[in-house]
């Protein structure tokens, strides 16, 4: 880890996995310029598309945490006026 270490930030997944993000503090040092011109375009099909043609693909969050998967995405509980817990299932 290069810097000096600020703050520390520990989440856990749904899944059970435990992630770490460490915030340092660096000197900046310019990049030496190459020539070189680049244009991007940032989309909601594809996340970023360069002039060149290569295309970074959405990131898609949801559907690796295992939220939005298994059998039971689509059951919703409900609650009648008294209090009855409805189960529906839909397709």
């Amino acid at each position: 880890m290069e810097g000096t270490p600020k703050t520390v930030t520990l989440t856990r997944s749904r899944t059970g996995k435990w992630f770490a993000c460490f915030s340092c503090e660096v000197e900046a040092e310019p990049l030496p310029p190459t020539g070189a011109l680049m244009g991007v375009d940032v989309g909601l099909l594809s996340f970023a598309t360069f002039s060149d043609g290569q295309k970074i693909d959405s990131p898609r969050f949801y559907r690796r945490g295992g939220r939005f998967e298994g059998p039971n995405r689509r059951t919703k509980s409900l609650r009648d006026d008294s209090g009855v817990r409805i189960v529906v299932q839909s397709l």
